[in-house]
């Protein structure tokens, strides 16, 4: 019996060693917390905090982050690598205050009042990021400018989706989803921001708040939809909303004082206006008057909103964007996908009725993936000396060797080392208009590559 008991002990304790120890083994290691900082001058604080500083101006996250990031240099580029920065309700997951030229991409920011904060900044990009649960996904205040808000996906915040206020202006916020936020995109006292091409859907107040003292911003190429309102207008003036969707909102428009808000709803004819879904018009005629015979896919009668905002020409269908052919031209015409360094530098033409001068920059993505990189330099001229103005943009060669490599047969590239892919590039001009075009290029994968893997 003692020597039972002794047996039953020994394996009761070596099963409670060899619980403790894979207890040990499946404890995933934390990320960080405590507010971090990417100081002036380029360092990290604390230095054990999970982003790694590459070429001296890509801070890349190796680990989620459970706090702050503040962010104090301009001129770099933070890649979240889809790792998270998550709060607990408070504070602000990245803050850039008063810097320029920085690209923050791939992250998750969850759980903060302000997800991203930008305030007295400028020229800096977000996209690709998804903002979700925070009071705010997206802020810009106080004379923030020329930002680029692209590509994200910008859910379940409970104020705003994206809030811009202050004086600030010339901002573009174009390509994200919008979606069930309680307002979707909050302008207050903003000035000639572009906001096009979102998906503006199932927000529980608004699709749009455009409230006191806005002017002169451009609101294009929209789906709202499924909003208590669709748009709410409230003293402002000079504001031009067309080609637009908007679709199943309790209310499209709500204006508390018609008498002080003035705002433009058509692009004219033949562009048209909005496409409202409640429009019970019929389209018989054509013309500016809409007095010719034949339809022109444009209502015969206004959609009235007041007698101060009328849209002339809404639309009889859904619009949707017909991309001008653009002609791209990038180098290097051969690529060494083991190449480091340097950028990859693309020429864009425009057909004859199109100006170049009018391309959003910010808007450019090659293959709906890669975004322009914002902190090189741009240049209009006519590298190819045929008479016709190019824009010279450039993208970040790392990027688009990694999405090479992620999006081609890479047996047969190993096999063959020699292949060729197209890639295709798609912007906005200042107008609503898009543009599309696309290279072939040869990429190349060195014999000595094999002895790097």
């Amino acid at each position: 019996m003692k020597l039972l008991k002794r047996i039953v002990s020994r394996i009761m304790l070596i099963l409670l060693l060899i619980g403790m120890l894979t207890l040990a083994l499946n404890v995933q290691p934390v990320g960080a917390s405590g507010t971090i900082y990417i100081k002036a001058d380029g360092t990290v604080e604390p230095s054990d905090a999970p982003i790694s500083i590459v070429n001296n101006f890509t801070y890349t996250l190796t680990g989620d982050i459970h706090d702050e990031v503040v962010v104090e240099r301009g001129n770099i580029v933070i890649d979240g690598k889809s790792f998270t920065v998550e709060g607990t309700g408070n504070g602000t997951g990245l803050y850039l205050g008063s810097v320029q030229n920085v690209t923050t991409k791939n992250m998750n920011i969850k759980a903060f009042y302000y997800g991203i904060c930008l305030y007295f900044s400028s020229s800096n990009s977000i996209s690709g990021n998804n903002i979700t649960n925070n009071y705010y996904g997206i802020h810009l205040g106080h004379f923030s400018s020329n930002n680029s808000i692209v590509g994200n996906n910008i859910t379940a915040n409970g104020n705003a989706g994206v809030s811009l206020t202050y004086a600030c202006n010339s901002n573009s916020v174009s390509g994200n989803n919008i979606t069930a936020n309680g307002s979707g995109v909050y302008f207050d006292e903003s000035f000639y921001d572009i906001i096009s091409g979102n998906i503006v859907r199932a927000n529980s107040l608004e699709g749009f708040h455009l409230g006191s003292r806005c002017a002169f911003n451009n609101i294009f190429g929209n789906n709202i939809t499924d909003s208590l309102l669709g748009i709410y207008c409230a003293m402002n003036f000079g504001n031009s909303i067309y080609h637009n969707n908007f679709i199943n909102n309790t209310q499209q428009v709500y204006i508390p004082v018609p008498s002080v808000t003035i705002n433009i709803w058509d692009g004219g004819y033949p562009s048209g206006g909005n496409y409202w879904s409640d429009y019970t018009g019929v389209d018989d005629k054509s013309g500016p008057n809409q007095q010719l015979p034949g339809s022109d896919g444009i209502g015969d009668t206004s959609y009235t909103i007041d007698a101060n905002n009328i849209d002339h020409y809404p639309l009889l269908n859904p619009w949707t964007p017909t991309p001008a052919t653009a002609t791209i031209d990038i180098h290097p015409y051969s690529l060494n996908l083991w190449s480091r360094g340097g950028e990859i530098v693309a020429y864009i033409e425009l057909p004859e009725d199109y100006s170049v001068n009018g391309i959003l920059i910010s808007t450019i993505m090659l293959n709906k993936t890669i975004p322009v990189d914002l902190a090189t330099s741009t240049e209009v001229g006519d590298h190819d000396n045929d008479g016709v103005l190019d824009l010279m943009v450039k993208f970040n060669r790392s990027e688009v060797i990694s999405y090479i490599f992620g999006n081609v047969n890479t047996t047969r590239l190993f096999e063959k080392r020699f292949m060729t892919v197209t890639l295709t590039m798609i912007g906005r001009l200042n107008d609503g208009k898009i543009f599309q075009g696309n290279d072939t290029i040869r990429i190349i994968l060195p014999k000595n590559a094999f002895l790097r893997l």
